[in-house]
């Protein structure tokens, strides 16, 4: 009894190079653009806490006439994890933002990789219900223009992280930032 091979049957490793090259081609068009969908949604995040943040601020000051002095003061519920070398900031959320306020605005940031941005929501003063987004690399300039989001124009990425996220191991602060606390920044 002799057996018959069919000719033809199964792939040749041309035909198996092909797929896998055009599957890999998918992958490289697909993972940045997977990327930036799941910034974008960690932006809305980082945006809902700033918002809230500023909320609170905004009735505190409503309340008692004066500015919140600490973290304590804003009723507020986020599991926080406190900033020992910046008593005014907190890791907020899922861990993914570094948060804190000052007497007329809330801010959170965020620094993963080549992503570095922040979010500024004014609860009082002259730019009052303005919220801006500062971005601190390419990456994360492109987010704030994918938001659409005005940016105060302010390169100070340290004043968005403190010091404990800018260098932990630091002495001392690597720069000195007070560009947010003027009144003539601008708009663009």
């Amino acid at each position: 009894m002799k057996h018959k091979y069919r000719t033809g049957t199964g792939f040749t490793l041309i035909e198996l190079l092909v797929v896998v090259l055009i599957i890999g081609i998918l992958a490289a068009v697909a993972l940045p653009l997977y990327n930036k969908s799941v910034e974008k949604s960690r932006a809305a995040e980082g945006m809902t806490i700033v918002s809230t943040l500023a909320k609170a601020g905004k009735m505190y000051i409503m309340e008692t006439g004066s500015s919140p002095m600490k973290w304590s003061d804003l009723d507020i519920q986020y599991n926080v994890v406190p900033d020992v070398k910046a008593m005014y900031n907190q890791i907020i959320g899922s861990g993914n933002w570094y948060c804190g306020f000052s007497a007329v605005y809330a801010r959170c940031a965020r620094k993963n990789g080549n992503i570095s941005y922040a979010f500024y929501y004014y609860f009082d003063g002259v730019k009052n219900n303005l919220v801006l987004c500062d971005g601190y690399t390419a990456g994360g300039q492109a987010v704030c223009k994918s938001l659409g989001l005005p940016s105060s124009g302010c390169p100070c990425e340290c004043e968005a992280f403190g010091q404990a996220v800018t260098d932990p191991n630091a002495l001392v602060p690597l720069c000195f930032c007070d560009c947010l606390y003027t009144t003539t920044t601008t708009t663009t």
